[in-house]
């Protein structure tokens, strides 16, 4: 009796496709069995005695497949899919209960319909016959839509009396032909809608297929001047542009029509006039213009204008190589067309290349620019040029002399720091005595002899005496114009003899400044603490002086510089030792009336680093000496 309740709700799941319930009491055997197109079957078993000896089994078996064939303890549970893509599915279920045959049960075979998926064909749509040029008849066809899911279409084959498969897109087909489409499932689980199958018959055109056409127009193109060749243009000519349904006749002035192709066609650079006609084809007639005509000028002359140009660079001094110059030279522009000719101190002219020409001092150039007229250029004229060539001079550089410098022998306390290149005599514990030197500068251009011996740039050792320093330019320079004639006298003297050296105080150098006024002259007083014109060496710009007053009548700066005349003599600590004072015109009166007198400092440039070497000399015997009174 079970077996046959679960049957007929087996079929109640195939008509419907509802959900199966097979239901026991609560307390025991509840098998719930339910199926669907889209969920499957699903399987649970509930309640059920578990014995070890005769167990529970189950087997399930889909659309023909066995996929569960076992034993199972006091419940089961499982869901099984379909395959899908298919109309209809069954399944079977065949259960033995342990504990009582009662609940033992076979759904027998059932079935879950009506899975198929529901499409409308999209319909074919058909092209009647048209004319076609030339007074023939297009053929017609058919399109066959885009392809879709679960759709096929099929075309009749009247020659085999057969259908078969078409693909999607647009097939010709002849006049008053008859085409037969349908439209299938292409595979199982598609079901089809709405209409399916489609005749059309291929309709001719309406009329005898006389086709209107426009006659293209021809193209005129004069001759012009060439962009890439001088001299030289393109060719008269026209241009007859392909029409569908037409052909053309050309005339050439007066002469006759002749039957002419498309395409291009040049007449030279000769005055003509060319008259086209555009004639129908057959099953053709022309609307709009159908006769052209031109008048073609003569071509142009097409020469191309060239601007020469030439310049000259005179001999100037060589910066780099003192006493030498560059020489002069002339240059000729390189342009396109033009041909340089040039003559040399009135000389035959000759012709020369473009580019830059040396020439030495004296020569006269003269230039003249010619057309290359064969090669299609002019120039405006007859372009020349006419070029003088001078000597730069000597070229020599002037040479800025440096005075020489000095340094006479001096008495040192042993350990001290010397201005002398090493120890005459002396003991140890006792004083020594430096050696006397001039130094020779470094000077570019310049070499300089002690004594008429030439000696290069550093210190000469010399014994104590009265020697003469003099500068020579080298090759390419000069001396500057301030240089002293006969050079400089220097007197190198000897140190007193190296005993106990005597002590001297120590010098503070003053300089003060009064200004120009308006009938006075300004003035600058150098002096020391000490009153002792011996005690400081005064250097104004650059030039050696006495200590004093000196007077100025006029505007200007003067740079001061004071050293201490060591070893006798050192300078106080923090003693200033330059001035710069600048002399200027009272704003409320005017200078230039006033009868000012005074007197300029001369003398010598001593380098100001050596006389201060000296006086730190000067300090450092004081210090030697002050230690033992200060002990």
């Amino acid at each position: 009796m079970f077996k046959k309740l679960l049957a007929a709700m087996g079929a109640l799941a195939l008509a419907g496709g509802l959900v199966a319930v097979v239901a026991s009491p609560a307390y025991a055997h509840t098998p719930t069995i339910s199926a669907s197109c889209q969920s499957g079957l699903s399987v649970h078993l509930v309640d059920y005695s578990n014995f070890d000896t005769d167990p529970n089994t189950i087997k399930v078996v889909v659309d023909g497949v066995t996929k569960t064939d076992g034993t199972f303890g006091d419940s089961f549970s499982q869901t099984y899919p379909f395959a899908g893509g298919q109309d209809s599915y069954t399944y079977e279920i065949l259960v033995h209960a342990a504990d009582n045959e009662q609940y033992t049960f076979d759904t027998g075979v059932v079935s879950v319909t009506d899975c198929a998926t529901s499409v409308t064909p999209a319909e074919p749509t058909k092209t009647d016959a048209t004319c076609a040029s030339g007074g023939t008849t297009g053929s017609g066809g058919y399109t066959i839509p885009a392809d879709q899911p679960g759709v096929q279409y099929e075309l009749f084959d009247a020659v085999t009396n057969s259908w078969r498969a078409v693909g999607s897109g647009t097939y010709p087909a002849a006049v008053a032909s008859v085409v037969k489409i349908e439209a299938i499932a292409a595979t199982t689980g598609y079901k089809l809608t709405g209409t399916t199958s489609w005749t059309f018959e291929i309709a001719a055109p309406p009329s005898d297929c006389v086709s209107d056409s426009i006659a293209v127009a021809p193209t005129f193109t004069p001759a012009i001047c060439s962009t890439v060749t001088p001299g030289q243009s393109t060719p008269n000519s026209y241009t007859i542009h392909a029409t569908s349904g037409a052909h053309f006749q050309v005339k050439i002035g007066s002469g006759a029509f002749v039957d002419t192709l498309p395409g291009t066609y040049g007449l030279g650079s000769g005055v003509s006039t060319v008259t086209i006609q555009a004639l129908p084809d057959a099953h053709f007639q022309l609307s709009g213009q159908t006769t052209f005509s031109y008048d073609f000028p003569a071509a142009p002359a097409c020469l191309t204008t060239v601007v020469p140009n030439a310049g000259s660079t005179a001999a100037v001094c060589d910066t780099a190589h003192p006493g030498q110059q560059t020489p002069g030279s002339f240059t000729l522009d390189a342009v396109t067309g033009v041909i340089y000719t040039v003559s040399t101190n009135g000389g035959a002219s000759q012709a020369t290349t473009a580019g830059t020409h040396q020439v030495s001092n004296g020569t006269d150039i003269s230039v003249l620019a010619t057309a290359d007229a064969a090669h299609g250029y002019r120039v405006d004229g007859s372009p020349s040029w006419h070029f003088t060539f001078a000597s730069a001079g000597d070229c020599l550089q002037d040479a800025k002399w440096v005075k020489p410098v000095a340094t006479s022998e001096s008495c040192l306390p042993d350990g001290s720091a010397g201005g002398g290149l090493g120890q005459l005599g002396g003991s140890v514990g006792a004083n020594h005595l430096t050696t006397a030197f001039i130094t020779i500068p470094s000077t570019t251009g310049i070499q300089y002899a002690i004594n008429g011996v030439v000696h290069a740039a550093g210190d000469v050792v010399l014994a104590p005496d009265t020697y003469t320093v003099t500068a020579a330019a080298l090759t390419g320079y000069q001396l500057a114009a301030d240089y002293p004639v006969g050079g400089w006298i220097e007197v190198l003297t000897s140190a007193q003899a190296c005993g106990g050296l005597p002590t001297h105080p120590l010098v503070d150098p003053s300089a003060t400044q009064v200004q120009l006024q308006c009938f006075a002259g300004g003035s600058y007083t150098l002096s020391n603490n000490l009153s002792d014109p011996a005690a400081i060496t005064w250097t104004v710009n650059g030039s050696t002086v006495e200590q004093g007053t000196y007077k100025l009548a006029a505007t200007g700066t003067v740079t001061v510089h004071a050293v201490a005349n060591g070893p006798a003599y050192g300078l106080e600590q923090g003693a200033t030792q330059d001035w710069t004072f600048t002399f200027s015109a009272p704003a409320n009166c005017d200078l230039k009336t006033l009868a000012l007198t005074g007197s300029t400092p001369l003398g010598w440039i001593v380098f100001g680093y050596l006389l201060l070497i000296s006086g730190l000399v000067l300090v450092a015997i004081r210090n030697v000496r002050r230690r033992p009174q200060q002990e």
